[in-house]
């Protein structure tokens, strides 16, 4: 179901996110986001990215972290914001699968709300105006919330809006702006 590929994303973010937290020196860490629906980006740059896919009633989860330089102006790798740190593949491998399961059963035990209240302290864009883009569909709005099955609200027109799936882009002002 779509509302469950929802809240297992949020809670593979989560985990992803944590895993490089607990690595990153301290004055780096508030540089860390959640982007809505599977992302974790350093400042305005993308760390990581996340796939899911529902497949014969399994979820097939595929997680990629960029560790070593990338060429792509829009991307950071892992290796470029921790500075004197070892931490192999295999160590951020084992370090979100052990993450993935503690969130995966938060999800399952009905408790929700820490996922939630995990996203919504480590989100970007909260209060910003975004725009999701659906495949040919876009809709702008501004972000206000997540909701209990792991949508992001979106405030437009004075209607809130429940968005379960996209791709959510911020205008590079208001990243900036987050970013401080």
């Amino acid at each position: 179901r779509d509302v469950d590929i929802c809240k297992i994303s949020l809670a593979t973010a989560c985990a992803v996110h944590e895993t490089v937290k607990d690595v990153l020196e301290s004055e780096k860490k508030g540089n860390l986001y959640l982007h809505w629906p599977n992302d974790i980006y350093y400042k305005n740059k993308k760390l990581s990215g996340i796939l899911l896919a529902a497949v014969d009633g399994w979820v097939v989860i595929s997680i990629g972290i960029n560790i070593h330089s990338v060429s792509m102006p829009t991307a950071v790798s892992f290796d470029d914001i921790v500075s004197g740190v070892s931490v192999s593949a295999q160590q951020l491998f084992d370090s979100v699968l052990n993450k993935l399961n503690i969130w995966v059963n938060l999800m399952l035990t009905e408790n929700f709300f820490d996922i939630r209240e995990y996203w919504l302290c480590n989100i970007v864009g909260m209060n910003s105006e975004v725009t999701i883009r659906n495949g040919r569909d876009s809709l702008s709005g501004i972000i206000r919330d997540i909701d209990e099955l792991g949508r992001l609200i979106l405030e437009r027109n004075d209607q809130r809006l429940h968005i379960s799936s996209g791709d959510m882009f911020i205008n590079e002002k208001e990243i900036m702006v987050n970013y401080g």
